[in-house]
């Protein structure tokens, strides 16, 4: 086919040399006749030859236009104005012409692909690719030149648009060139220059406007095979602008630089005898590429504005199988980044070593692609509802795998920083797995996520759409808990300085889900067994549970019960569990306590549900207190001589605000008779000698059997503590038991009472004291 196509271009070429001294010694008409019975027995159906006299070295030819059906394939070859020079003496001797000029030369082909059999023998037939046809080219040619001044070659396939290369050709016997203009319906498509040099040589360009691309390079026959060196360069930019000049669409609204280009060397075997069935020829196709490209590509909608891709690659096919190599040293830049929540200015993906693709050509379900390191990088990472985020450095480790299936590897993130407005959170960092699905719909994530500035690990499972947004689950198992108390408190602010935990173990599990522009942090925690000191009080056995959650706009709501063993203020108190409930938000806190109890000498203080802003609290809300024991309360005295019998009732309307707690017109007094019994010490004793009302208290409460005890009590937020106690009843052993009625004022200050019984367990002094005064 190749031989018969290049027959038909140089046929004018051949034919009108060799018949040249006939057309000298016949007339035109006989020069015709034979000129036209020989292209006839060609092959040739239609022949048409016009013909002038020869002239002295010159010989002109009017027109010839040949006709040939072969199937479905329908060829016309038109030429006119045809000028031939020559030398009669080399002609004679050497058989050669000066030059031949052809004004006009046509050929048309028009193929009718209607009928399945022309595929089908065109499959099943291979092309003689006879290295004498590329020698022969050159060595056919009768003449010093030869010119074509307009070359037209037409091609069309049914009712199809016509394809038109319209230009000249220049041949010698060292080079061919021709320049054609490609033409669609007439509509030009772009500019053909190329030239074949007598040693294979090529170079062919293609422009529109400016250069789109350009091919340098060689061809040789060895060893039966075709060997093909060629360079090439894509220039990007400008093929992008000429497919959106020429309405072609993309998949992406994309932009290139004018000057961005791939280039890559190609070095392919073909056979001499070239299958044109796609599958016989994968067979027998060999060859390496090399690609290096700088691409700069702008998007107007999609993961980023611009994508900057220098690539190194190699591609190696031999026998339908191909590997393609990603070099080490290639790097992939997304500028002005955007997915969901997070942005960036840039981010840089770099492989570390290379990365092959490999697998039969035919077969996309076989190829396999290499174990791979990658590391992404870059700048200006921002999440929309943090204020600080950071997840760079992130190593990708791809395990080998096939393309078509789920991508498997390991993740590693060194160095995670998440703030939110007004929340400052430790370092952290994330070794784990990831799995990707064949159809990229998910991100399945699961590891472990470490500080070092918590003594923590915390198991994560996440499940994460293409956007980052979705589910991520975490669990962090039992861990000391002083430790880990100890490496809070740089990050929380209001972290009492005079608290310390002894001993615990602090657990957690939870959920944080991320939507657009929102997330939402829901946590379980537990603290068991726990000891904490708060400045000299003790809570032993302390055990908490929370559930809580926190959402994006610093909205925090917590429920939860805490109860403990024991708590030692000076004397130890036990409490009911304590429910409760915390709302915060940007504007306000509201610390809302159900009922609950507290018992201590002997009795119980009854605490109703409360309401209230722990910042500011302001709030009125009264308190009962319910058979307190006396003799429980008169052992804190260190007083040798003092004993009593009786329960205490009471109800004390107390008062919080930000200055503290107050108390006014509270009220305690006695549930039944009772008993005191009051020994002074000797000094006491000895002032009551020259003091005749100290003398009647003293040997009054020596023995003192009440029928009432009524106390008034006023506290202020500096912790001064008055008590207007008034005691009616009588002593059986003074003045024959005639009734008392004794009125007592108290003064003292709680915290300090609280600190002496903390330090040594009693309140020394103190009934003398009051005496004295």
């Amino acid at each position: 086919m190749r031989k018969k196509l290049l027959l038909l271009l140089l046929l004018p070429l051949i034919l009108l040399s060799t018949l040249l001294i006939s057309a000298y010694l016949l007339t035109p008409m006989l020069s015709r006749t034979a000129l036209e019975h020989w292209i006839t027995s060609q092959g040739f159906e239609s022949v048409d030859v016009s013909l002038q006299h020869p002239q002295a070295g010159r010989i002109d030819i009017n027109q010839i236009t040949l006709t040939r059906t072969d199937g479905q394939r329908r060829i016309r070859l038109h030429a006119s104005d045809i000028q031939i020079h020559f030398s009669l003496k080399a002609l004679l001797t050497k058989g050669s012409l000066k030059s031949i000029h052809i004004q006009h030369l046509s050929a048309e082909i028009l193929i009718d692909t209607t009928l399945p059999e022309r595929l089908e023998t065109l499959q099943a037939s291979l092309i003689d690719l006879d290295p004498a046809l590329a020698n022969g080219l050159f060595d056919l040619l009768p003449a010093e030149t030869a010119q074509i001044a307009e070359l037209v070659l037409s091609y069309q396939t049914d009712e199809g648009p016509v394809f038109e290369g319209v230009g000249e050709l220049t041949l010698n016997s060292q080079q061919l060139h021709t320049r054609l203009s490609l033409q669609r319906d007439q509509q030009v498509l772009g500019n053909i220059q190329a030239t074949l040099g007598r040693n294979l040589s090529i170079h062919l360009q293609v422009n529109e406007q400016q250069t789109l691309y350009e091919i340098s390079g060689d061809f040789q026959f060895v060893d039966n095979r075709w060997h093909l060196n060629l360079g090439h360069q894509l220039y990007a930019g400008a093929l992008l602008d000429w497919l959106s000049r020429h309405q072609v669409k993309l998949p992406l609204a994309v932009q290139l630089p004018a000057d961005d280009y791939l280039a890559f060397s190609s070095s392919l075997y073909l056979p001499r005898l070239l299958p044109l069935s796609p599958s016989r020829l994968l067979q027998v196709l060999e060859g390496k590429l090399s690609l290096t490209t700088r691409l700069h590509p702008s998007f107007d909608q999609t993961l980023a504005t611009q994508i900057s891709l220098d690539v190194d690659a190699q591609l190696t096919l031999q026998q339908n199988t191909f590997n393609l190599t990603l070099i080490e040293g290639s790097r992939i830049t997304l500028h002005q980044l955007s997915t969901g929540d997070i942005s960036a200015s840039r981010i840089l993906l770099q492989p570390v070593g290379n990365t092959t693709l490999s697998g039969q050509l035919s077969q996309p379900d076989s190829w396999l692609y290499s174990s791979a390191n990658w590391v992404v990088n870059g700048e200006g990472l921002k999440h929309q509802v943090l204020e600080r985020f950071n997840l760079l450095p992130l190593q990708l480790q791809l395990q080998s795998g096939k393309i078509g299936q789920a991508l498997q590897g390991s993740l590693s993130l060194p160095l995670i920083t998440i703030q939110p407005t007004d929340v400052v959170l430790p370092y952290a960092s994330f070794q784990g797995q990831f799995t990707v699905p064949a159809d990229f719909s998910q991100i399945i994530l699961s590891g472990s996520l470490d500080s070092e500035q918590l003594p923590v690990s915390i198991n994560t499972q996440a499940k994460l759409d293409t956007n980052l947004r979705g589910e991520v689950d975490w669990t962090l198992t039992e861990t000391p808990a002083p430790a880990l108390v100890s490496a809070l408190r740089p990050f929380v602010e209001a972290f009492p300085s005079s608290l310390s935990l002894e001993a615990g173990l602090f657990k957690a599990t939870g959920r944080l889900n991320l939507t657009q522009n929102d997330w939402t942090l829901r946590a379980a925690l537990e603290l068991t067994s726990a000891d904490l000191l708060y400045g000299n009080n003790q809570i032993e056995q302390l055990h908490w549970q929370s559930d809580l959650q926190l959402n994006h706009q610093g909205k925090l709501n917590s429920t939860g019960q805490i109860s403990a063993a024991q708590i030692y203020i000076g004397l130890p108190v036990q409490l009911s569990p304590l429910k409760y409930e915390l709302v915060k938000t940007v504007k306000q806190t509201q610390l809302s306590v159900a009922p609950f109890t507290a018992s201590l000498l002997g009795g119980q203080i009854y605490l109703p549900a409360l309401s209230f802003d722990p910042g500011q609290p302001d709030m009125i809300f009264l308190i009962s207190l319910r058979d307190f024991n006396l003799g429980s309360i008169l052992e804190l005295y260190a007083e040798k001589g003092l004993y009593g019998e009786g329960l205490i009732d009471g109800q004390l309307p107390v008062q919080i605000t930000s200055e503290g707690i107050r108390i006014q017109g509270g009220n305690v007094g006695t549930v039944q008779a009772g008993l005191i019994r009051y020994q002074p010490d000797e000094n006491l004793d000895a002032m009551a000698a020259s003091n005749i009302g100290l003398r009647l208290a003293l040997d009054a409460l020596s023995n003192l059997h009440y029928q009432l005890l009524d106390m008034q009590v006023d506290y202020h937020p500096n912790g001064d503590l008055l008590l207007s106690t008034r005691l009616q009843g009588n002593n059986p052993e003074w003045q024959q038991g005639r009734p008392i009625d004794l009125t007592l004022t108290i003064e003292d200050n709680i915290p300090e009472l609280l600190k002496a019984l903390q330090i040594t367990g009693r309140i020394s002094d103190a009934v003398d004291n009051h005496f004295q005064r």
